[in-house]
Formats: C-alpha cells, sequence, structure tokens
C-alpha cells in the first residue's frame, strides 16, 4: 500500500484491518494464538525490566489488546465503527526520512 503523504498517511474505513492483518496471516483463526504468545512475551519482558531494574516499559501487551478487541467474539461488524490510520512515526528524531529509520503505526 503506497502512502503518498508522509505527512498525512493513509487512512480507510475499519473493515480493511482485516485485510491488513490477513496479509500478515493474522485472522480470526490464528489471532487467539498470537495473542497468548505476546502475553507469555509481554510478562518476560517485563520481568527482565524489573530483574535489571533498566526502568524501561514493555507495551507489548497492547497489540495483545489491539488484537483483541478487532477479533472479539468472532465477529466484524464493530469494525464499521473505527478508521485504520496508517502514518509513518521516526524512531530516532536526529534521522531524516531518506535514512529510512520509520516504522508503520496503525492508530
Amino acid at each position: 500500500m503506497p502512502i503518498e503523504s508522509k505527512e498525512l498517511g493513509y487512512s480507510k474505513p475499519g473493515p480493511y484491518i482485516y485485510e491488513l492483518l490477513a496479509d500478515l496471516n493474522i485472522t480470526h483463526k490464528t489471532a487467539s494464538k498470537l495473542i497468548n504468545i505476546i502475553g507469555v512475551a509481554s510478562t518476560l519482558l517485563q520481568e527482565h525490566n524489573q530483574e535489571k531494574s533498566t526502568g524501561t516499559v514493555c507495551r507489548l501487551d497492547r497489540i495483545g489488546e489491539i488484537l483483541d478487541i478487532v477479533f472479539r467474539d468472532g465477529r466484524t461488524a464493530h469494525a464499521k465503527y473505527y478508521r485504520v490510520s496508517i502514518g509513518l512515526y521516526c524512531l530516532y528524531p536526529s534521522y531524516t526520512s531518506q535514512d529510512n529509520f520509520f516504522c508503520v503505526v496503525i492508530l
């Protein structure tokens, strides 16, 4: 999916989230397993951070929560109340967009 404007990003109706995730092999069939894996990974990261006293906050669990909302009850009707917006976010502000230090943020 081409993003024509780095400032504006890309936006589609909510049901598009199922197409986007299906391209990543995340469907109603696979979502619950992925949510469980994310939960375990999040717990391990939190335990590691506490053990090492890094003060780092892990937000991996938020992805699991988002997937849980998207795939709740095996239904898709609720998606019509949402919008999928994809934008570019610079992970390292000191680099320019030409250096390709961007990730996709799905809102």
